[in-house]
């Protein structure tokens, strides 16, 4: 049988030595989370060994390099592809890669962070971006190995991380060892860390199990500075992670956890004081350990195009969108992941006008922890417990009507800083919340499994509830595609057919393991009713099919490949290499897409990035440009003037400063004539008073060999 997990007593102690406290068993509290610790690592690794076992035994890396074989020019030097294995990876090498790329030359040469990127959007800084997340503990592996070895370090770390404190933030809550297994399985191999491991939201998002493990020891210790301290590390890697919006987020979620622990647990003035300071203490740390990456990321916002942007209080209706709806639909991917498709399986089709792309749209972690999580709510468990469930559950909640923009929550996206970022990605927090309510619910199913509680009985209802609107909509589409679609005339490249013949059907194994699920968990309890002896067996049964289902959803989603896909040298490249000159160079995607330059070493006018400095968003919207990819053209007038002397396009170009100089067929390289060098005297200005006549006028007349610019 497994043990009855033991009651939560909230009463803080008040030794005044730093020993833990001891519970039933003598076991302390710090004690209880360790144990079974190195079970949950070596399940951690099973799953990464399954899903990423070409990076483990063939020499392959996680980066996405498929992509440069899109490129005519680096397709020179590529192995042939007919497509791309996943397109939502674009920004791991677009961005990532290339920004440690940078680094890692700059650091094994001059053994500095460089602050500064050169080569995209005639110069950015790289350090105040925060998405290179140099400070990062894996990122600093740049040091010694090379960036692809230390993107496939990165991605293995932040799973092994988001498990391992998921389990002790259980632990701590006193869930037993099957629950806290559960709920680290469910978010470790979620579909908010599948579907970008690597991406910087990932390397924030899995520090807040950790600061709630070490918050809600705060409460429990005798000790609470010594925990307060240990959470500021949480909150300080959590900043030096790359992604200031999901630090936001995280310090919402801990934030209103821990207000709301206090206020329900904690009565007299002086534990309410005692530790609302350790709390206090765990933050001021927490900013002095990432002021390193806080500190010039916003300075650099504060002077960007990024910071005057927000939602604003004078549309229509703060309190209601349109959205509402078409984003409602998207919880149907909480019992079927795949029910809109997979990019990977190239089925991915969003049928609504406001279009959500599948790594926005993730927040599944598994139908049988949900199916736990939803019934927990209902158990009448102990005061403590119950509290800490709650609380939980409205988290959850809330954080899913915000993602989801419902009527009414819709207000709170106009908040101050909420109103600047993608509260989308809420969804991802939801998992991680549902994950933490499995592992209570598992406890309450072994409870009354074990006991016979009816009070307990409502996690069965509950649970049933779940798997019953996942056999509904099972039954709702097993009526359409095998009673009414052959009798209905439906139109290829539909939604409809998409989702009846597409994405349920048999090849699509993503499909077939949740239905499997489904129908698997609710039949083996039927069978094992009677059999009180193999409860156990069901428990971890459960566990099991969690832990498959979830690794078949995760498996070949995340591309591999082999190291000489990354950035080869063509001779186009070789052959500006040998230019001495200083120059910049330019070209539309597809050929040499921006980013890519920096590699080797180009300089290029265009480029990827955010956020960008105000001034060189208004100069190329000025011109004509639009969004944040900036793509230049040229026959725009600050061309010449920004030293652009080489220009790649995939198609002619018939402007007469403009030379071809190599024409490989699917692209041209044209020298443009009229370049101005880098620096050069200015002897006549005209000065503007505001930023009014700055978008009208974009030519005036100068003496010199150039005669259009920029006002």
């Amino acid at each position: 049988m497994i043990k009855k997990p033991i009651a939560l007593e909230l009463e803080p102690n008040h030794a005044n030595s730093c020993t833990m406290s001891k519970k039933t068993g003598g076991e302390s509290s710090f004690g209880s989370g360790l144990s079974g610790l190195g079970s949950i690592i070596i399940i951690l690794f099973i799953g990464i060994t399954i899903l990423f076992g070409d990076v483990l035994f063939r020499d392959k890396v996680l980066v996405p390099a498929d992509f440069l074989s899109y490129d005519p020019v680096l397709r020179e030097v590529l192995p042939d592809r007919s497509d791309i294995h996943n397109y939502l990876l674009s920004d791991h090498i677009h961005q990532f890669y290339v920004w440690h790329t940078l680094a890692a030359r700059s650091i094994q040469t001059t053994r500095h962070i460089p602050l500064w990127n050169p080569y995209f959007l005639a110069g950015q800084p790289l350090v105040a971006n925060a998405q290179p997340a140099l400070f990062y503990p894996p990122n600093l592996l740049l040091f010694w190995f090379d960036p692809a070895t230390v993107a496939n370090i990165r991605i293995f770390f932040n799973i092994v991380v988001a498990g391992v404190f998921t389990f002790l933030f259980c632990r701590v809550l006193q869930i037993s060892y099957p629950g806290a297994l559960l709920a680290a399985i469910a978010f470790a191999f979620s579909g908010p860390m599948m579907v970008g491991p690597g991406h910087a939201y990932a390397s924030c998002l899995v520090w807040l199990p950790f600061m709630l493990w070490a918050g809600e020891n705060i409460l429990r210790s005798p000790c609470p500075y010594l925990w307060g301290l240990i959470t500021s590390i949480g909150i300080g890697l959590s900043m030096v992670g790359g992604h200031p919006e999901s630090t936001f987020h995280n310090l919402l979620i801990f934030g209103m956890y821990f207000a709301a622990r206090l206020l329900i647990s904690y009565r007299s003035k002086r534990e309410l004081t005692r530790y609302g300071f350790a709390f206090a203490l765990a933050g001021g740390v927490g900013l002095l350990l990432g002021a390193i990456q806080i500190l010039p990321f916003a300075q650099h916002l504060s002077q960007s195009a990024f910071a005057s942007r927000s939602r604003s209080w004078t549309v229509t209706s703060p309190f209601y969108t349109k959205e509402w709806l078409p984003n409602l639909s998207t919880l149907v991917t909480l019992f079927y992941p795949t029910f809109f498709g997979n990019p990977v399986d190239n089925t991915y089709l969003w049928p609504f006008t406001n279009y959500q792309n599948y790594l926005e749209q993730s927040m599944y972690f598994g139908v049988l922890p949900l199916a736990l999580a939803v019934g927990v709510t209902f158990v009448p468990t102990r005061k403590p417990s119950r509290s800490i469930i709650l609380i939980l559950a409205v988290l959850a909640v809330l954080t899913l009507c915000i993602a989801l923009r419902l009527p009414g929550f819709e207000a709170l996206n106009y908040l101050p800083i909420l109103n600047k970022v993608n509260n989308t990605r809420f969804k991802w927090y939801f998992a991680f919340l549902g994950a933490i309510l499995a592992a209570f619910g598992l406890d309450a199913l072994d409870h009354y499994l074990n006991s016979g509680d009816r009070r307990h009985k409502n996690i069965l209802y509950g649970g049933a509830g779940v798997l019953g609107l996942a056999w509904l909509i099972l039954v709702l589409v097993g009526i359409g595609k095998f009673l009414i679609a052959p009798f209905l005339e439906i139109t290829p490249d539909t939604f409809y057919a998409h989702l009846l013949f597409s994405v349920f059907s048999v090849t699509q194994l993503r499909m077939v393991i949740s239905i499997f699920v489904v129908v698997a968990a609710p039949l083996l309890y039927v069978m094992l009713r009677h059999k009180f002896q193999q409860y156990p067996v069901f428990i971890w049964v459960l566990i099991s099919l969690t832990f498959l289902e979830l690794i078949v959803q995760a498996h070949d989603y995340n591309t591999t490949v082999s190291r000489d896909m990354l950035f080869p040298e063509p001779p186009l490249i070789q052959q500006l290499e040998q230019d001495q000159d200083i120059f910049r160079i330019m070209g539309s995607p597809p050929v040499l897409w921006p980013n890519y330059g920096a590699v080797y070493g180009l300089f290029h006018i265009g480029g990827y990035d955010l956020p960008v400095f105000k001034l060189a968003a208004d100069v190329y919207q000025a011109q004509g440009g639009q969004g944040y990819r900036q793509i230049w053209q040229p026959e725009w007038p600050l061309v010449d003037w920004m030293n652009v002397k080489y220009i790649f396009s995939n198609h002619a170009l018939s402007l007469e400063k403009l030379e071809l100089v190599a024409d490989g067929g699917a692209y041209k390289l044209y020298r443009n004539t009229a370049v101005l060098p880098r620096a050069y005297m200015v002897y006549e200005v005209n000065v503007i008073s505001d930023e009014t006549p700055f978008h009208s006028v974009l030519y005036h007349r100068m003496s010199g060999t150039f005669e259009k610019y920029l006002s």
